[in-house]
């Protein structure tokens, strides 16, 4: 992914990669990537910017990266194979972490889908609280 640089003219205009501009922090760089997300830009995957924690931004709504749901719905899958789908505590708070972020993207229908029909929330918090 290349990052771009804050130029005088707006963040129409793509620049060099980010080796050219080495002290830029990376709140300037997620900043600059949102404001490419919310005009619709021109960044290097198709008009999304992607955050921090596995999330790809679009100017009207944010989802989980491809590859980050795929692991969610493995782990899912994982916990609902072992015996009464009681989760091991490290499977509890990985599913924990990413069921949370889960919430703040908007896909309600696929954590109906892949996630609530799958495990138990509350054998995932017995499990954490047991640990």
């Amino acid at each position: 992914m290349t990052f771009l640089s804050p130029v005088k003219r707006g963040f129409g205009d793509r620049k060099a990669p980010d080796k050219t501009y080495p002290n830029m922090t990376l709140c300037k760089r997620l900043l600059i990537l949102y404001r490419i997300a919310l005009r619709g830009g021109t960044s290097n995957n198709g008009g999304s910017a992607l955050d921090g924690l596995g999330f790809v931004i679009y100017c009207d709504h944010t989802i989980y990266r491809k590859r980050t749901s795929k692991r969610l719905i493995r782990l899912c899958i994982d916990i609902s194979k072992r015996p009464h789908g009681n989760p091991t505590p490290h499977q509890a708070r990985q599913a924990a972490c990413r069921i949370g972020q889960l919430k703040h993207a908007d896909m309600h229908h696929f954590r109906i889908k892949h996630v609530d029909g799958v495990i138990s929330y509350r054998k995932i918090r017995k499990a954490i609280q047991n640990a």
